[in-house]
């Protein structure tokens, strides 16, 4: 934003915390402008050593803010635009997650409708509270990088073609010198210098109005990391729903409640296990121990898992194109859900130690045919649609335990009379393993 030295501008010189107040004097230790207020506010600068604003501190602190704190904020928007893009995404997560408790809520209720109806109606008013909650807290954040997002183009524009060529000793000087000229000009005829004392006055306060901005733009990225922390405001909401038919009308208040989940977090929990959950378009960060992949993922390089990772957990509804994929040997333990596309023979690792088939995997495979997995001792199966034991006498001899979680059409259908040469195989044991039919 050009300035022309003719023309009258109203530079902003109000303080940042007390809007009705102008910047008087300077924190030396903040070293930010503040005003009366802030010197005797015990949440700002009470206490704090204070200057007169001089050349000195005003050229430090203009210093600061042209050589770091300007270009930073450039970078900074970057990523509260990522912010927000992230918050959206949780949010419409969330709000799915809403649409779909509320199928399940309506599929329940609907053969006891007339006893369950106002419980109904309680359970989605609850789930709407929570939806609201979560649409507030997307709300205040919109607000608020909006908010950032004024100030910061605010700032950078106006300095945009002025940043490297700002004196800011001259205007000190100028200040002093039309403080000067003033009283003078009083002194000598007060009706007609009315005018040129306005410019002269808002020529004055352009070094206040960087200040202010100087602190505008330090606060900003000061906040950074607590813009991060927003999305910790999202609560996933759950539906605790009870299966056993036979009581749903004595204990109609008992069959679902909805209740908040966790906040927001980029791990999940298996079985008390924290899972990293990958995302694409994020990397996975250094040290993670178990990372489990969901939803749908275009593109998936498998150099994105560090090696420190040791277990992998493929989630239902997980969207991936297996072909030329194969998970990397270090990988030890392998959980396998309700996968979309199936999962080759060849992708699984050789490295696996123990591998996990959850209920509803419908994927037709056979696993151990033609494949030598060296250090595969445990293999924990679901209630799978399709059988997977074919070739299993392969691993009899080094294969420690087999365990059927959830007995059913799966793994030894077919295959029973390969029961006896395995060390250890137990059937009917998914009370040990909760979270299997929640994934």
């Amino acid at each position: 934003m050009e300035e022309n030295e003719n023309e009258i501008i109203n530079y902003d010189n109000s303080c940042e915390f007390h809007n009705e107040s102008i910047i008087c004097s300077i924190c030396s230790e903040c070293m930010v402008g503040i005003c009366m207020e802030c010197m005797y506010s015990d949440e700002h600068h009470r206490g704090h050593k204070i200057e007169k604003i001089n050349s000195d501190n005003t050229s430090n602190i203009f210093n600061t803010f042209k050589n770091e704190n300007y270009f930073r904020m450039s970078e900074y928007k970057k990523e509260i635009e990522k912010l927000e893009t992230e918050s959206n995404e949780i949010y419409k997560e969330i709000e799915n997650d809403h649409i779909k408790y509320s199928k399940e809520i309506e599929k329940r209720f609907k053969k006891i409708r007339i006893e369950v109806d106002a419980q109904e109606g309680y359970l989605k008013r609850k789930l709407v509270e929570f939806l609201n909650q979560n649409k507030a807290n997307n709300n205040t954040i919109k607000h608020l990088l909006e908010k950032e997002f004024k100030t910061i183009d605010h700032i950078t524009e106006k300095y945009k073609n002025t940043i490297n060529t700002i004196d800011i000793n001259q205007l000190i000087n100028n200040n002093n010198n039309n403080n000067n000229n003033n009283n003078n000009n009083n002194n000598n005829n007060n009706n007609n210098n009315n005018n040129n004392n306005n410019n002269n006055n808002n020529k004055t306060f352009k070094h206040l109005e960087i200040i202010k901005h100087s602190c505008q733009s330090k606060l900003i990225l000061k906040e950074r990391e607590t813009k991060n922390k927003l999305l910790m405001g999202y609560s996933q909401t759950n539906v605790i729903i009870e299966n056993n038919y036979d009581l749903i009308k004595g204990q109609i208040l008992k069959t679902a409640s909805v209740v908040k989940g966790h906040t927001y977090n980029s791990n999940i929990t298996v079985d008390g296990e924290p899972f990293f959950k990958f995302k694409e378009g994020y990397s996975i960060p250094k040290g993670t121990l178990r990372v489990a992949l969901g939803g749908v993922i275009k593109s998936f390089n498998l150099e994105l898992i560090p090696q420190s990772v040791h277990t992998l957990l493929l989630l239902d509804g997980l969207d991936l194109n297996f072909i030329n994929i194969k998970i990397p040997d270090f990988i030890k333990t392998l959980y396998i859900g309700d996968i979309v596309q199936p999962i080759t023979n060849q992708s699984i690792g050789k490295g696996v130690i123990t591998l996990f088939f959850l209920n509803n995997f419908k994927h037709k495979m056979d696993l151990f045919s033609n494949i030598e997995f060296p250090y595969l001792s445990k293999i924990y199966v679901g209630n799978t649609f399709y059988p997977i034991g074919k070739g299993v006498d392969n691993l009899f001899g080094r294969v420690f335990m087999i365990i059927i979680i959830d007995p059913g059409y799966n793994f030894f259908h077919g295959y029973e009379s390969n029961f006896p040469k395995c060390h250890d195989i137990s059937c009917g044991i998914n009370n040990l393993f909760p979270g299997f039919k929640n994934y």
